[in-house]
């Protein structure tokens, strides 16, 4: 049987790095202060997503390892790693562009 944890821990951030990008594409002819609001809701879905698919990756890789018939051993690492990148990558690139004001 096919974890939906593992699944879900690499969806889920697939979908924070859409809701975030999303965010920043639309906040670029707003007011400051609105961007400064699509800022913080992008960084909020950036960390909410991606936390929750390292958490839903961490949690399958425990249910892999107590049941030998469950599957889902590679999803989950997958959705770990890939919330990690996500994470760092897209992470860094916002800081960049909030030191450089861009």
């Amino acid at each position: 049987m096919k974890s939906k944890l593992a699944t879900w821990s690499w969806v889920l951030p697939i979908m924070g790095l859409f809701i975030s990008v999303l965010l920043f594409w639309v906040s670029g002819g707003s007011p400051p202060t609105l961007k400064i609001i699509f800022f913080i809701l992008g960084w909020v879905s950036l960390i909410c997503f991606n936390g929750l698919g390292i958490t839903f990756g961490v949690l399958a890789l425990n249910k892999v390892s107590k049941k030998p018939e469950s599957t889902g051993k590679s999803g989950a690492i997958i959705g770990i790693i890939l919330s990690l990148i996500i994470l760092i990558v897209l992470g860094g690139l916002m800081l960049l562009g909030l030191l450089t004001g861009g």
